[in-house]
């Protein structure tokens, strides 16, 4: 499973969950990217707002700089071949040790906010205990 939220701290910050699973869905769709000449790869995925978990998509775009959109249920990052190898480094790392340590993955400029999103990844333990938290980490 994948999920993604932003907030709840601040509205500069995203959180992208992953059991093992969705972390090897992930790591598959990243691989492939890195390796292959494609406009896009588009991930299936949750998206949790308000107390509220929805069909969502994650779509990742290669950009020389790192960006995001959220618009109805995707996820857009526009990310750069540099983001994707840390990615792919960190989405290994978890599955060989069961958790992000650090949780920061990388930031991105977002349309219409003064400083930029700080984005991280976390293991995902059960949409009861994301909503029972408001989505904190």
């Amino acid at each position: 499973m994948i999920i993604f939220n932003i907030g709840p701290f601040s509205k500069d910050e995203l959180t992208i969950r992953f059991d093992r699973e969705g972390a090897i869905k992930f790591l598959d769709a990243v691989s492939f990217f890195l390796n292959q000449v494609t406009d896009a790869v588009v991930i299936d995925c949750l998206q949790y707002t308000r107390n509220v978990v929805d069909a969502a998509e994650i779509e990742l775009k290669r950009k020389d700089e790192n960006h995001l959109e959220i618009r109805d249920g995707r996820l857009m990052l526009f990310i750069s071949d540099e983001a994707l190898e840390y990615a792919e480094f960190l989405l290994k790392k978890f599955l060989v040790e069961g958790d992000f340590a650090p949780a920061e993955f990388y930031s991105f400029s977002r349309r219409g906010r003064k400083y930029d999103t700080q984005v991280f990844f976390t293991k995902f333990s059960s949409i009861e205990s994301m909503i029972s938290s408001n989505g904190r980490r």
